[in-house]
């Protein structure tokens, strides 16, 4: 997009528009590869995902998994935030709950377990590791 410039009282002033649409770099986290991706964005929306050409692993190339990825991210039945049982289990009853509530009552089962079994570890990467510890306020 070229910058827009309007002359007012002899002064040439740059109009700044919002735009429309843009390309961004991203990472694919549908499995351990991390392929590049370019993501086409219009109006706060993605609306394409290509391969980055760039990218030392895919080099262009992006599976069908990570070309799915925009119903994924728009899904009106995905779960953008945290659920708690409240019935017995398979009768289907939820209750939303914030993140913080989440996270503490995680962090209190696993201080639970650790202590009853004196198991430490069950994280599956670093960072689920580093919040659990954050929640525990405690080196596990």
């Amino acid at each position: 997009m070229y910058p827009v410039y309007k002359i007012c009282n002899g002064i040439k002033i740059r109009l700044i528009e919002k735009e429309k649409k843009m390309i961004k770099r991203a990472i694919c986290f549908g499995c351990s590869s991390q392929a590049g991706v370019l993501a086409t964005v219009e109006d706060g929306k993605i609306v394409r995902l290509q391969g980055e050409p760039d990218h030392y692993l895919n080099k262009g190339w992006l599976c069908e998994r990570a070309r799915g990825f925009i119903e994924h991210v728009y899904h009106p039945e995905r779960l953008n935030h945290p659920l708690k049982r409240i019935g017995e289990r398979g009768e289907g009853k939820w209750e939303r709950i914030s993140w913080d509530r989440a996270l503490d009552e995680i962090a209190e089962k696993l201080k639970s377990q650790r202590n009853n079994t004196g198991q430490r570890h069950w994280f599956h990467s670093a960072e689920q590791e580093e919040v659990i510890r954050r929640r525990l306020k405690e080196d596990l």
